[in-house]
């Protein structure tokens, strides 16, 4: 789970959109009435105020601030995050420092939440010092006025004394560079003037250039002090961190034996209620204490407190995480697993199960409510039967920071989005809710469609009798607890398999999510949309990908999104990305598709004057997708245009040879950050101008993906891209995609090895389940694969195309009538390409409608064999 994705829950019950947005349902104001009133007051002669995002800044009329320095961040608590702001606004109003805050309480708690990005935890004030020498004034007013008010610390600064004043060196203007892992990032510049990531987690990183100021240097010393002291723990490691604070494995140094330490930030963490982590923990205390002798629950052995972190000290619990216990075991990451390891998962998870039942109702009969039950807050211990297999012996569940007396029916305030509960359920309601998710989620992990559309659960338990040997009778509890309540579903829309109406729906969905009347996005997405100034018009998240995928399946225009695009398209915003998926090149090559030429070459040669030898070499933002882009709008363009165009995709490609002849290995594998999309850079420029050293350096490129690959899945003949922990099979980070452009390769260059790697990868894609729709990272993505590849078997391929179509239909939501499918996370619906509905059409297009358009920029269909330069593929001109 990415908690980030929780943020953008709030503001519509549907789509992923950004926090600072009104709900739907709430009044339209011209003001926001919920602003603190120094939000809402006027602006003083001489200023100017606007909104960006969750910020509201007010800065002096002709005042001009350096691009980058110390910077000052101010938080608060909820209580006093009123007048903490008036003071803040006050003293830069006096002074005339420009500065910004969240504006509202709502906004605060968001920031601030459980799950929240720790990298911005705290922040509420940001100053900006006109300059340095205007830094310790600041800092010591800010810090003498806000003496004893509460706030959090922020991760990302050094705290300056007592008072809740916090500052950075950092970014002041929006500037970006590309990060070692070719994503754009926020960047400053280095002595020397070459922009380099401007760091933003949750640690204080100082530039190793930047002399810290005198005054400064004792409130790092004492920062880099803090420790546990005399304390008898030694912390081993960190678990897990939240927005609240850590859980570590730690050892007591009296006895040797191993503990848990969980760590609460004051005024952090905040839960639904406004409850922070160390309100939180004691509640934890309280509940656990209450639960003392319990087998099923963890012991509280001591508790302490070190500045003002709080920590409680739990026996360690051995054994492993029902999640990862359940991924390690679960049946259907294999292609076709046989009865006997389907009943073998189904004996594990009704075992699991009733463990899990029987510690919920021992918890309950003490009197206690658990409040935030998942399969990442059980514990659960095997032990071995008679024949030496693993067995589930014992559970003993985790996280009790939600708990509260169960006589209190309180409502949940904390909660993993596969197993949140509805509104209306209160105390230990909200634990048989999460019972019963857990009683399909053991067999088929798709809960979290329920915050969508709970009526779907009746539709996952016959998914799983149909797959597993379990009757529906043992699911039907689990089905009427979930969908009690829960508004119907709406009828109309087809099957995914009933091509063409299910291209119907798919299109007319898609249009009728349409908002051409907003700025920042045309048709919902991801989150990415919100990311960058043209995220909302990109080719993976935004409108521009949307209307490719609308014209590849032959769809009726859309003039409306059409226009919304083209006039953004005139004059793009300051640090807009000029990558094609993320940025400007794409957008540019998608106009020019859709028949504005014109305008597209415009763009176009915007993106070739910039500085383009300082992107990332890859596909998704970087050199190898702008140098295909520029190609291709070179051909159709004339005279000085066409030369221009030419020149910058050059000097793209030598900036891709570049990064290929390197010996350091690339950050990242797949089709849109690693080794295959250079390589397909390499090969179209191949068919183009020939050049066996282009070839070369592909195929170095997709060695060099190989080597990131490790054996997986299929009972371990596959190959699977190794991103971090994660054996990744998809499209855009995996498998699939390394396979793709392997396909291409060996048109042109037959070679045994990597044809045998082809191979491996395909099996990646076979399994019978992964757990989202998307193109880039789901199943939308392997169906696109397996309907152009001609590795493997040809009755294999369409039986497996057959069962990813199904499995497409079970991640499906109905909306307004139509079908729609869920983006990353699964928690809202989504529309783009990445993520979302225009991506699955498109795969569907491909794959049951046998359309030639239906496909990815620079990979149509494959044709023949070739071995030498040429007409080659069929070009996007041809189509």
């Amino acid at each position: 789970m990415n908690p980030e994705y929780g943020a953008y829950c709030g503001s519509d019950p549907h789509f992923y959109d950004v926090p600072h947005r009104r709900p739907a349902t709430a009044p339209a104001t011209e003001q926001a009435t919920d602003w603190y009133a120094t939000a809402r007051g006027t602006v003083p002669p001489g200023w100017e105020r606007h909104r960006h995002g969750d910020w509201l800044s007010w800065s002096p009329l002709g005042l001009s601030l350096p691009p980058q320095g110390w910077k000052i961040h101010v938080s608060a608590a909820l209580g006093n995050a009123e007048r903490v702001l008036a003071e803040v606004a006050r003293i830069c109003l006096a002074r005339r420092v420009p500065f910004k805050c969240v504006p509202s309480p709502a906004l605060l708690l968001r920031r601030n939440a459980k799950y929240a990005d720790r990298a911005g935890s705290g922040k509420f004030v940001t100053v900006y010092p006109p300059s340095e020498d205007r830094l310790r004034p600041l800092c010591e007013e800010l810090t003498r006025t806000l003496d004893g008010e509460d706030g959090p610390d922020v991760l990302s600064d050094l705290r300056v004394g007592s008072a809740p004043v916090h500052v950075r060196y950092g970014a002041f203007a929006g500037r970006y560079c590309a990060a070692p892992d070719g994503r754009l990032v926020p960047a400053i510049a280095d002595p020397d003037g070459r922009l380099v990531p401007d760091p933003r987690g949750p640690a204080l990183r100082i530039p190793e250039w930047v002399t810290v100021p005198g005054f400064l240097r004792p409130h790092l010393e004492a920062r880099g002090a803090v420790g546990l002291g005399d304390l008898p723990y030694t912390v081993e490691g960190a678990l897990h961190f939240s927005n609240g604070g850590g859980v570590y494995a730690a050892r007591d140094t009296r006895t040797g034996e191993r503990v848990v330490l969980k760590e609460a930030r004051p005024h952090a963490g905040l839960a639904a209620d406004g409850a922070d982590a160390v309100e939180r923990l004691r509640r934890e205390r309280e509940a656990l204490e209450q639960l003392d002798g319990l087998a099923c629950v963890p012991a509280v052995r001591d508790a302490f407190t070190v500045g003002s972190h709080h920590f409680l000290v739990l026996d360690f619990v051995p054994g492993t995480p029902l999640n990862t216990a359940f991924a390690r075991r679960f049946p259907l990451t294999s292609p076709a697993p046989g009865e006997r390891a389907l009943a073998e998962h189904t004996e594990w998870a009704n075992r699991v199960y009733a463990l899990v039942a029987e510690a919920v109702a021992a918890v309950h009969a003490r009197g206690t409510a658990i409040g935030d039950l998942h399969m990442a807050n059980v514990m659960v211990e095997h032990a071995q039967d008679a024949d030496g297999a693993a067995v589930p012996a014992r559970v003993v569940l985790l996280d009790f920071e939600a708990a509260s007396p169960a006589a209190e029916r309180r409502r949940q305030v904390v909660a993993n989005p596969a197993f949140v509960a509805p509104a209306d359920r209160r105390g230990t309601a909200v634990d048989r809710y999460a019972l019963a998710c857990l009683r399909l989620a053991l067999f088929l992990p798709l809960t979290t469609l329920f915050t969508l559309q709970r009526r779907t659960a009746g539709h996952l338990a016959s998914a799983i009798t149909e797959r597993f040997p379990v009757p529906a009778d043992e699911l039907a509890d689990a089905v009427r607890e979930i969908e009690d309540g829960a508004p119907a579903v709406e009828s109309g829309q087809p099957a995914v398999a009933a091509w063409p109406q299910s291209r119907e729906s798919l299109i007319s969905g898609i249009l009728a999510a349409r908002s051409a009347d907003r700025d920042d996005r045309c048709f919902p997405g991801d989150i990415a949309q919100f990311a960058t100034p043209v995220g909302g018009q990109c080719f993976a998240y935004g409108a521009a990908g949307v209307l490719y995928a609308l014209r590849a399946v032959g769809a009726r225009r859309c003039p409306e999104a059409e226009e919304w695009l083209l006039r953004r398209a005139k004059e793009p915003a300051s640090g807009s990305p000029s990558g094609f998926h993320d940025g400007l090149a794409g957008i540019a090559w998608t106009l020019d598709r859709l028949g504005h030429p014109s305008q597209g070459r415009a763009l176009a040669l915007r993106v070739a004057e910039e500085p383009l030898s300082a992107m990332a070499p890859g596909l998704f933002g970087g050199q190898a997708g702008v140098a295909l882009a520029l190609d291709d709008l070179a051909a159709v363009a004339d005279g000085a245009d066409a030369r221009r165009l030419s020149t910058a995709a050059d000097s793209c490609v030598r900036g891709v040879l570049g990064a290929v002849r390197e010996d350091a290995p690339l950050p990242r594998a797949g089709l849109l950050h690693g080794g295959a999309g250079l390589a397909l850079a390499l090969i179209r420029r191949y068919e183009r101008d020939g050049g066996e050293e282009l070839l070369d350096a592909a195929a170095t490129a997709l060695r060099r993906d190989l080597a990131r690959c490790r054996p997986g899945g299929d009972g371990g003949t596959a190959l699977m891209v190794q991103e971090g922990k994660r054996a990744m099979p998809y499209l855009g980070a995996g498998s699939a995609g390394v396979a793709m452009v392997l396909d291409d390769y060996l048109r042109h260059r037959p070679d045994e090895a990597l044809a045998t790697a082809r191979d491996a990868l395909l099996r990646a894609t076979l399994s019978s389940f992964y757990i989202q729709p998307g193109l880039d990272r789901g199943v939308a993505g392997l169906l696109l694969f397996l309907a152009r590849t001609t590795a493997g078997d040809p009755a294999e391929r369409r039986a497996v195309i057959e069962r990813h179509v199904e499995l497409l239909e079970l991640q499906s939501v109905p909306w307004r009538g139509d079908l729609a499918f869920p983006g990353e996370q699964l928690m809202r619906l989504s529309v783009d390409l990445s993520t979302g509905s225009a991506g699955c059409l498109l795969a569907l297009g491909a794959a049951l409608g046998g359309l030639p358009t239906a496909h990815l920029p620079f990979l149509p269909p494959l044709s023949g064999p070739q071995t030498g330069p040429g007409p080659g593929v069929e070009t996007e001109q041809q189509e």
